[in-house]
């Protein structure tokens, strides 16, 4: 048996109206957030990954280059995306959410490899600072004191390695 059915009923069969959402204009407003959204955590990627090129080349002046602009993306970034939380997301079309959530992923591991990074770096200041400190504390310790004679001039004075000397030696 074969259910038939005539073009009246069949126009009373329709699709879904999507176009609540489309004509919404909280979805608009929704949709542009996660636009702007989406547009930020691409400027603060592109961003972060040129910074951890910095710190590879180990151009540590460049840093403070990008702090104003990497701490305006982060504030647009948390403020879009608090209004987006606080009174748009039930708006959002799930494939919209899945776009969010993959935007935000993407900045998750971008934010991880610049620390990597930054954690490189602070690991190679620390291990040269340290070197440093040991290379002038041996130059010190070397240095054997002054003795004088009965003229009173000095006798038997060995000057110390130069610091840069102990760094060569050590590096």
């Amino acid at each position: 048996m074969t259910l038939e059915t005539s073009k009246d009923e069949q126009s009373e069969i329709q699709e879904p109206d999507t176009s609540l959402a489309q004509d919404n204009p909280l979805t608009d407003t929704a949709l542009g957030l996660v636009n702007f959204i989406v547009d930020t955590i691409d400027g603060l990627i592109e961003l972060l990954d040129t910074e951890s090129a910095q710190i590879h080349s180990m151009d540590t002046q460049a840093l403070s280059r990008f702090h104003a602009r990497k701490h305006n993306l982060i504030g647009q970034y948390e403020e879009a995306l608090g209004e987006l939380r606080n009174d748009h997301m039930p708006a959002l079309p799930p494939e919209t959410r899945d776009e969010l959530r993959t935007a935000m992923e993407d900045l998750r591991q971008a934010v991880e490899r610049h620390d990597r990074a930054l954690q490189a770096m602070t690991r190679a200041n620390q291990t040269v600072l340290s070197q440093i400190a040991n290379a002038v504390s041996q130059a010190g310790s070397t240095a054997r004191p002054t003795t004088y004679n009965r003229a009173g001039k000095a006798t038997d004075t060995v000057k110390p390695k130069p610091v840069a000397g102990y760094l060569n030696d050590n590096f």
